[in-house]
């Protein structure tokens, strides 16, 4: 084969800093979906080929490396799994030259031309789930506590509007620095302000160590805790006793029940044995990516842009996490409501068919 009939796909995720614990099975599932569709004719007759770069830099860093390559024309297409900064920082450089699928939960309102959206929005995570912990678990009283960047900042602002219009409050609010591992200050706050729940927005290492430290502090006895980035490796690294009373929001878990997720696991583990890093939210964003790039392509019969924005609209496709599909450059998809058990996830309810804005 010949390199004119292999078309490169830039493949972004954090292979270091605070999300690198994301980074091996986000690896894994981009290679297994690039194996899949290189056996099923690539692209538009184009075989696949990945290249790699590390979304855990800073922004301005990633931008210029992407700049470089973009200039020297390497990629046909992006995909990308790592932080808002990055994504806004990448559109920057981007100028709509070549499609961009950007695949994990975010604050939601991107707007640029040729980003395609597949992670969930808030008002496909909080909307629908906010009430229901109000209703079922009496949580009235959050505290907030995330990460100093764009993505906790707007997601902090769109649970604060559907807690007040389910009567509750917020009660304290706080933000750390990047990889941040002492919580002993905020941890003495959350204990003294006795919130019903806390709403963690914390990335990766930071994550794991708040955990940690609550659980250690006695919290989780009788405090709740519940996030929209809390996935399989949280819970590892974690431990399972640091999970109790974890509740989660997304739109995909190992644990779904339906013929695309099973042969989406099955397929994983064959090829990378069963102790490969655990399949979680995050990766299988990775996994279907490239299948949406695939879906986009052949209903446009083109890689170009303009092709791809045309053929978005209304696009339907099964995936792992059962029926999608795009409006708006964004994906309605379900969502469900699950409780950490140990190192896996106990889905407590499901949301059908939720809009992303």
């Amino acid at each position: 084969m010949s390199a004119k009939d292999v078309i490169k796909i830039g493949a972004v995720v954090p292979l270091s800093g605070p999300a690198g614990l994301y980074g091996p099975s986000c690896c894994n599932c981009f290679r297994l979906a690039a194996e899949e569709i290189n056996e099923q004719n690539g692209i538009l007759g184009h075989k696949v080929d990945l290249v790699f770069i590390d979304g855990g830099q800073k922004p301005i860093d990633v931008a210029t490396n992407m700049r470089t390559l973009l200039d020297h024309g390497v990629f046909t297409a992006l995909i990308g799994m790592h932080d808002s900064d990055v994504r806004r920082a990448i559109i920057d450089v981007l100028e709509h030259r070549i499609p961009y699928i950007y695949t994990p939960t975010y604050e939601g309102g991107e707007k640029a031309e040729g980003v395609f959206l597949l992670g969930e929005t808030p008002a496909q995570q909080l909307k629908p789930v906010i009430p229901w912990l109000a209703k079922n678990r009496n949580i009235n009283k959050w505290y907030f506590i995330g990460n100093d960047y764009r993505w906790p900042h707007k997601l902090h602002d769109a649970a604060r509007h559907y807690i007040l219009n389910t009567g509750g409050v917020i009660i304290g609010e706080r933000y750390v620095i990047e990889n941040e591992k002492e919580f002993g200050e905020y941890i003495s706050e959350i204990a003294e302000l006795d919130p019903d729940c806390v709403f963690v927005s914390l990335v990766g290492n930071s994550s794991v160590e708040f955990n940690r430290a609550f659980h250690k502090k006695g919290l989780s006895d009788h405090i709740l805790r519940f996030g929209t980035l809390i996935e399989e490796n949280i819970l590892l690294a974690s431990g399972a006793t640091a999970c109790k009373g974890l509740l989660s929001a997304a739109s995909y878990y190992p644990e779904l029940k339906n013929q695309e997720n099973r042969k989406f696991i099955k397929a994983y583990q064959v090829k990378f044995g069963e102790n490969a890093p655990e399949l979680n939210s995050l990766s299988q964003s990775c996994f279907e990516g490239i299948w949406l790039l695939k879906n986009l392509a052949e209903k446009a019969r083109s890689l170009k842009v303009k092709d791809m924005i045309r053929a978005s609209e209304g696009l339907r496709y099964e995936s792992p996490r059962g029926a999608m599909e795009m409006h708006g450059f964004h994906v309605s998809k379900n969502i469900y409501l699950a409780e950490a058990d140990g190192y896996h996830f106990n889905i407590l309810k499901q949301f059908k068919n939720v809009l992303p804005y």
